[in-house]
């Protein structure tokens, strides 16, 4: 059994609009940077924040519903 080493990144789903919530978590809350996203992909909304070692990506979906159970750990 192989051990994981690292995540590069962590995609996590949210209604469009959401940014300005996930900036006030992701960053108030957690203290992480944003990031910029790439060009092609900030189009579609969303935001990016970095962490020690580790990225989450917050992504605009279409009919969004938050998950009852499913969280990371």
């Amino acid at each position: 059994m192989s051990a994981l080493l690292a995540i590069a990144h962590v995609q996590l789903a949210m209604p469009h609009g959401g940014e300005a919530h996930a900036r006030k978590f992701w960053q108030g809350v957690m203290g992480l940077s944003e990031i910029d996203k790439p060009a092609h992909l900030a189009v579609n909304g969303g935001c990016w924040f970095a962490g020690p070692g580790f990225e989450i990506h917050c992504g605009v979906e279409d009919g969004f519903l938050p998950a009852r159970r499913a969280h990371p750990l």
